[in-house]
């Protein structure tokens, strides 16, 4: 069985080394101590008897997304790494419903959160790079059945020019933002067509439309 060599100080000049690259914070020790949520004469005493505070360290690595076999041993288990490289995270705006009726886009003020999706499934929709796609919610029925209501839908921002067919997220300049299929208007702008054949199709001016990006899966509730 191989020993764990953990060391105190190793340890803390990886804590530091995060702190002074990612955070921009001088890595002295009573800075380390706070960052860690320990007093300065907790963190001496420890560092004097090469005690790691295992609890902070965890919490520590939690915040800031640190693999804890990097901190505590200066690698990765392979387990870990092979995990985290399973999956995209999806950037997911909370608050943003596309309205197969019609919703708001003002991103700047939202606090977004993440879904995980593992990469297999990804690519199956096209998602080789999850830094191009966000997550919004659906609210009604207007796409129905494609589209079901309260489903996530991810949205490829890369694809924001209306030049093939499907659907797409759309921001309109009077009614907020849409999920629909679009197609140009022989007569002028652009149809905004729903799935459910209940919803009439909606043609707006060409000038008061912007495409936000092309729908290219769902996640429905179950």
């Amino acid at each position: 069985m191989e020993m764990l060599d953990v060391n105190f100080t190793k340890v803390m000049d990886r804590v530091a080394h995060i702190m002074e690259k990612e955070l921009g914070v001088p890595p002295y020790d009573k800075n380390i101590a706070t960052e860690l949520g320990m007093s300065p004469t907790q963190y001496a005493n420890n560092k004097k008897r090469n005690k790691i505070p295992y609890l902070e360290i965890t919490k520590f690595c939690h915040q800031h997304e640190i693999t804890i076999n990097w901190i505590l041993l200066g690698k990765s288990s392979m387990k870990l790494i092979e995990r985290e490289e399973e999956v995209y995270r999806i950037r997911r705006i909370q608050e943003i419903n596309g309205s197969c009726g019609g919703g708001g886009f003002c991103e700047e003020e939202l606090e977004p959160e993440y879904i995980c999706i593992d990469k297999k499934s990804a690519n199956k929709l096209g998602i080789m790079n999850s830094e191009n796609v966000e997550a919004i919610n659906a609210v009604g029925d207007s796409m129905f059945p494609t589209i079901k209501e309260d489903s996530t839908v991810l949205v490829d921002r890369t694809k924001n020019e209306l030049n093939s067919t499907g659907i797409y997220v759309v921001n309109t300049v009077n009614s907020g933002l849409f999920i629909k299929r679009l197609a140009l208007n022989p007569t002028g702008g652009v149809d905004l067509i729903s799935d459910n054949k209940a919803y009439d199709t909606v043609t707006v001016p060409t000038d008061e439309i912007t495409i936000i990006g092309k729908v290219i899966g769902s996640l429905e509730k179950i």
